[in-house]
């Protein structure tokens, strides 16, 4: 067996001396940053969601499905077209900030953008001219397809940026403006305008976004220009992270839908999606807290912080596993009830699917070691690993998906990512000799499955909204019970946690402070707060 891999720092190679990052003002804290995500996850889930029951009930099965169609089209041309360098930007801008060289972070910024905004200018035109190949002419309704994929592709940029400057504040503020235009610009384009006016209402929750990022081109002057070994990585991280995530893209991005439209119909994409949507219901809130963890671990690394790295790790992917489980597993087990009450009896044929999916949603818990991946600039072993992931969805979507459909699409699509997630623990766990808390996740697990066994047995019993009225906060009460007697969490975790609720609104942050200390059994050795 090989040695763990230790952590390098390139930027310091021929310098003894650590970068001087003491006198240099961090622009914020992880936990900080990660309450400002929490308000942000608020915002951007609750009018996502909403956005999705409102076409659901305007448009029917067969327009949800091409709504899906159309806006899975634009994600992939996003990533597709972007080149890695988004992702690029939020890494270098905050290693060089962590450096304390400001000046050098705002040269590459203006470097990497300058390129992305005529990569997608130009994608943008191609889409549009592309769209008979996807069965649309060169339409008002293609129009709206380029226009919308041109706006979410700048806004994108602008985000990503934001994260590398980590000023979640602002993505904040940001994520509500749009969530509150989307709302209100798909309902009334859904009513007048169909699917046409839906994508037209998307585009127009993208302009804020997309205003401040050509903004932010013509309004930054750098001082220095981005030196070429700096532009050499770059370019080299791009490249890896864009091959990275075309194949991440084909086992995470819901490659389904092309072949659900292949060998199906725009019905069955609807069937899939709604319980993908359900899905994001239960995992968007505590993913997007995981938003500042890539800059925050570039940090780390600029400042050749080991142990931080460790412990942010261990304890951020405890603490995520512990809320996705019950949350994902525990909406799937009332998916009987609450899909027909949302969507409407039109999409009861979709409840085994989304049971499916929602339930392997709890996966996500491993988004904490691909941030660090990304981070420790790893992106080659999530080619690799995104390659035969890639391969297996592909082979799956031949053979599963023309025979089984939507059920066979939500099988395939949690195998493969379970195979993908456990090789991507295994490795953070034996080559960047990170630990990873096995037991206190089994325990987690363990916990979130009997919760959910008690709000199942409930649902079958009463199978109404007093059904799920009662069975919700059964299941929270077992679930919590588990887990303090379980002695699920080590002192650094609830410390963790603890942090984070500090930065949280108040009566938001008061109320997880006292969850805390209940689930907690060190009740004086947590810096007198547990």
């Amino acid at each position: 067996m090989t040695a763990p891999d230790t952590i390098t720092f390139p930027e310091s190679a021929g310098n003894p001396e650590p970068p001087a990052t003491a006198a240099f003002r961090r622009p914020s804290s992880l936990l900080r940053n990660t309450g400002w995500s929490a308000i942000a996850t608020v915002a951007l889930l609750a009018s996502r969601f909403v956005t999705n029951i409102a076409v659901a009930r305007l448009l029917g099965p067969k327009g949800t499905g091409i709504v899906a169609y159309d806006l899975w089209l634009v994600d992939i041309g996003t990533a597709l077209a972007g080149l890695g360098l988004n992702f690029t930007a939020t890494r270098f801008v905050a290693d060089l900030y962590g450096q304390a060289r400001p000046a050098e972070a705002r040269a590459i910024t203006t470097w990497l953008h300058r390129r992305y905004c005529a990569i997608t200018g130009f994608s943008a035109i191609f889409l549009i001219l592309i769209q008979p190949v996807f069965g649309h002419k060169i339409a008002p309704h293609s129009m709206a397809i380029g226009l919308y994929f041109l706006l979410q592709a700048l806004s994108v940029f602008y985000l990503a940026y934001l994260a590398g400057r980590q000023q979640f504040h602002q993505i904040a503020r940001l994520n509500a403006l749009s969530g509150l235009l989307l709302v209100v610009a798909t309902a009334i384009g859904g009513h007048f305008g169909g699917a046409f006016g839906v994508l037209l209402g998307y585009a127009a929750a993208a302009v804020p976004g997309a205003s401040l990022s050509l903004a932010l081109l013509y309004g930054t002057k750098p001082d220095v220009r981005p030196d070429r070994e700096i532009r050499r990585r770059c370019v080299k991280y791009a490249v890896s992270t864009w091959i990275a995530t075309l194949l991440s893209l084909l086992v995470w991005s819901r490659l389904e839908i092309a072949f659900l439209q292949r060998y199906w119909a725009s019905e069955s994409i609807a069937m899939f999606t709604v319980g993908l949507t359900l899905s994001s219901l239960a995992t968007q809130g505590p993913l997007l807290l995981t938003g500042p963890l890539l800059p925050h671990f570039a940090q780390r690394v600029g400042e050749q912080d080991r142990k931080g790295i460790v412990s942010v790790y261990g304890s951020g992917t405890l603490l995520l596993a512990a809320t996705l489980f019950p949350l994902c597993i525990g909406l799937a087990s009332i998916t009987p009830i609450v899909l027909p009450l949302l969507y409407g009896n039109a999409f009861r044929a979709a409840v085994p699917t989304a049971m499916v999916l929602i339930a392997f949603s709890a996966l996500s818990f491993a988004n904490v070691g691909s941030a660090l991946l990304y981070a420790r600039e790893r992106s080659g072993f999530i080619a690799l690993s995104g390659a035969l992931g890639a391969a297996l969805s592909i082979a799956s979507g031949f053979i599963i998906i023309p025979r089984w459909g939507p059920w066979g699409a939500a099988w395939s699509r949690a195998i493969v990512q379970t195979s993908m997630i456990a090789l991507s623990v295994w490795y953070i766990s034996k080559r960047l000799a990170c630990p990873v808390p096995f037991r206190a996740i089994g325990k987690v697990l363990g916990a979130a499955l009997a919760a959910a066994g008690i709000s199942y047995s409930i649902g079958r019993v009463i199978a109404d909204v007093r059904g799920v009225l009662l069975a919700v906060p059964a299941a929270a009460i077992s679930y919590l019970v588990c887990i303090k007697y379980g002695r699920v969490f080590q002192e650094a975790d609830l410390a963790m946690a603890l942090r984070v609720a500090d930065r949280l609104p108040r009566r938001m942050g008061q109320g997880l402070s006292t969850g805390l200390t209940w689930l907690s059994g060190h009740y004086e050795s947590i810096g007198g707060r547990l």
